[in-house]
């Protein structure tokens, strides 16, 4: 797998996704979710991106496997929800320590999806690394001054760093909005890369010839 071209990483990494949604045996699911696992279990900094995001998405993991205890269902159906999020997870982690952003976001484009998407992808993808550094900052802030000495206090903590992420997101949103703005430029001309906008530019002109 380590040799595999950008654009068929991301192809291979959206086909193992969409499975694990459509698969509803969780041997199956485990086993799209093994190679991935090996090429990043493998490597101590792809270890570290692992723990990370695992750590980022336990919520998400957990709501549903809540909710399905709750209804009082099988164990196979409170697996499942944890194990697709788990193997989405390891996936995309994969693609993003083999590829680079621009690499990406190429394959994107030679895959046919719209310039506009493409950069609000990308957007998003930088907009939540900087999330997930306010949110690394707010909560060890909370913790050193004794935000875990209880269980009212951890669920004070826990509201307090959510509150700070969220105003810190309203307060990025509308700098990028204005950035944006100030630049005179919207998603289709500062998403085109360079190749597709040499190409257009060369039908422009041979259409004026």
């Amino acid at each position: 797998m380590s040799k595999l071209a950008p654009r068929a990483r991301l192809i291979a990494t959206i086909a193992a996704i969409v499975a694990v949604v459509g698969l509803r045996a969780p041997p199956a699911i485990v086993a799209i979710g093994a190679l991935p696992l090996l090429a990043l279990v493998g490597d101590a900094t792809g270890r570290r991106s692992l723990g990370r995001r695992l750590l980022l998405v336990a919520p998400l993991a957990l709501l549903p496997v809540a909710a399905q205890w709750l209804a009082h269902a099988p164990l196979r159906d409170i697996a499942r929800p944890a194990l697709r999020v788990v193997v989405a997870v390891l996936w995309s982690t994969w693609l993003t320590r083999a590829l680079r952003p621009r690499q990406i976001e190429s394959a994107l484009h030679a895959l046919g999806l719209p310039a506009p998407l493409v950069a609000l992808l990308g957007q998003t993808r930088r907009f939540g690394a900087q999330l997930f550094d306010t949110l690394g900052e707010a909560w060890n802030a909370a913790t050193l001054r004794g935000g875990l000495s209880s269980g009212r206090t951890t669920v004070r903590t826990a509201g307090g760093v959510a509150g700070v992420v969220l105003v810190r997101a309203f307060d990025r949103s509308e700098r990028v909005a204005i950035a944006a703005l100030l630049r005179g430029g919207g998603f289709e001309r500062n998403a085109t890369p360079p190749h597709c906008a040499r190409a257009r530019t060369g039908r422009k002109a041979a259409a004026a010839q």
